[in-house]
């Protein structure tokens, strides 16, 4: 049966159609009834609705061209990436002599179901910080410090732990109760009008637009002292812009002041006891001396001059007496073929001797100013001075924030911040965050300080070897061995 409306052309040519075989059958001396009208022709426009792995491949390798081949001008969609595909199989038609209609000519629908069988799920992406963390040098990183830490607890260190944070004017819960619809007017006793408010905040005022002004919070605390009011700061630092984190308001400056009042602390709290402190890798907790920071390729040459001579680093280019390395070579096979010895000892400046020129410096490329610069270690402002005052600087692995207690005080602190923080003034808020921390006391500490250790043995548990290694530095520290354990 036909459906829709047929026009009388259609029908005539139908039945003309069918006159037709009714003629030849008769010729044939075949009966009129076992005509019958042939099935349709399938529809090639038709798309079909069943794929196999030929498809999965197909749709694998479009998706990788686009990704990886095409640059990619926003995210795509489903409908953004069927549509390409698409236009893909065409190409590939062309590319292999098919036909356009019969070449994985498959639905919207159908194209959606291979992304899910692909593996493909469309959700908020996540951060690459697992990934990150299982980087060779991180894990490197780790290793050292599992091994430190363990030895300090076995020696009876008291071990403290710093961090920073940063509280925000406008920080509160994110979800309230709001009243829907509007009948938000309701009978009060006596027959008055009882007007409700639209959502349960103070004053009935919904919560303000952005995060407004930020304060930065520096702080230290171990399981037997809790926080230490005295070395708890709340304070505004200096204005940044507006996507940038508390990093950037902070500073070597700021943080080796404050580091300063921690070590005269520890002087006078704990003088007979052994200290280390916990800190982890933000870049102005790693401060190096100038003439301990070698310039790179990324200086410029006039920056790399003036560095080379106030720390009197010569090229022995400069330098009376220098030969070639070419020419050593040479006379150094002239002297074997002849017998006889040959000595060269590259030329260096004493320490009395004056420097060449900067001029004469200017002649030499980067690479060969840099090239002639003697290896040397970087030496840390902080850890210097933490040597001076016999206290452990111990650094975190980077990305490894589960390992210091202090992140779940400010954990605490903050969620106190959001239920209090009514009025939306910063003042208030860094009131409240400096109260809040001060509540951790010893006794939270130990239980923050459990739950960090927690943490690392969640990652000795799958390292039998890296266990093997923490526990033998344990074992040398409790023994009285001082010396350096090798992984």
């Amino acid at each position: 049966m036909l459906g829709g409306t047929v026009g009388a052309s259609t029908i005539s040519k139908v039945w003309a159609a069918h006159k037709q075989r009714v003629a030849e059958a008769i010729k044939q001396g075949k009966d009129e009834s076992t005509v019958r009208v042939p099935d349709a022709a399938p529809d090639v426009r038709q798309r079909s609705t069943k794929y196999d792995g030929r498809h999965l491949t197909y749709v694998a390798h479009c998706i990788n061209t686009m990704v990886y081949e095409q640059p990619l001008e926003e995210l795509p969609s489903v409908r953004s990436m069927y549509e390409k595909v698409m236009e893909m199989r065409l190409e590939f038609a062309r590319r292999h002599h098919c036909s356009q209609t019969g070449v994985f000519n498959f639905s919207h629908g159908t194209f959606h179901k291979m992304l899910k069988q692909l593996g493909y799920v469309h959700v908020t992406d996540e951060d690459d910080r697992s990934a990150r963390k299982n980087q060779e040098h991180v894990l490197q990183m780790r290793t050292e410090y599992l091994k430190q830490i363990a030895r300090l607890r076995a020696k009876g260190y008291v071990i403290l732990y710093q961090d920073e944070t940063w509280v925000n004017k406008n920080t509160t819960k994110k979800k309230s109760w709001v009243l829907k619809g509007d009948g938000n007017v309701v009978a009060a006793p006596g027959g008055a009008q009882l007007q409700l408010p639209s959502v349960l905040r103070p004053g009935g005022k919904k919560k303000p637009i952005g995060k407004g002004g930020r304060a930065i919070v520096i702080g230290i605390g171990s399981s037997q002292h809790g926080t230490i009011g005295e070395l708890l700061k709340v304070f505004v630092g200096k204005k940044a812009g507006k996507t940038d984190d508390y990093h950037k308001e902070m500073n070597a400056t700021l943080f080796e002041e404050w580091f300063d009042e921690v070590l005269k602390w520890i002087a006078s709290n704990l003088p007979d006891q052994k200290v280390a402190v916990v800190i982890d890798n933000a870049k102005y907790h790693s401060r190096a001396y100038p003439h301990t920071m070698v310039p790179t390729m990324s200086k410029r040459k006039d920056e790399i001059i003036t560095w080379m001579r106030s720390n009197r680093e010569v090229p022995p280019q400069l330098l009376p007496g220098y030969i070639e390395p070419q020419e050593v070579n040479m006379r150094r096979l002239a002297a074997l073929k002849a017998k006889v010895a040959f000595e060269y000892v590259e030329p260096h400046v004493g320490p009395d001797d004056p420097l060449p020129s900067y001029s004469q410096y200017d002649k030499l490329t980067k690479k060969q100013l840099l090239a002639s610069i003697q290896p040397r270690s970087k030496k840390y402002v902080i850890d210097d001075r933490s040597r001076k005052a016999g206290v452990e600087l111990v650094r975190l692995p980077p990305y490894h924030c589960e390992f210091n207690p202090i992140e779940l005080v400010w954990g605490h602190a903050k969620g106190a911040v959001a239920k209090r923080n009514v009025t939306y003034n910063l003042k208030s808020a860094m009131s409240i965050m400096k109260e809040e921390c001060l509540k951790c006391d010893a006794e939270y500490w130990k239980k923050v300080e459990i739950h960090a250790i927690k943490e690392e043995q969640k990652v000795l548990a799958g390292d039998v070897v890296l266990r093997a290694m923490v526990e033998r530095a344990a074992n040398s520290a409790r023994s009285g061995d001082d010396l350096i354990i090798q992984g």
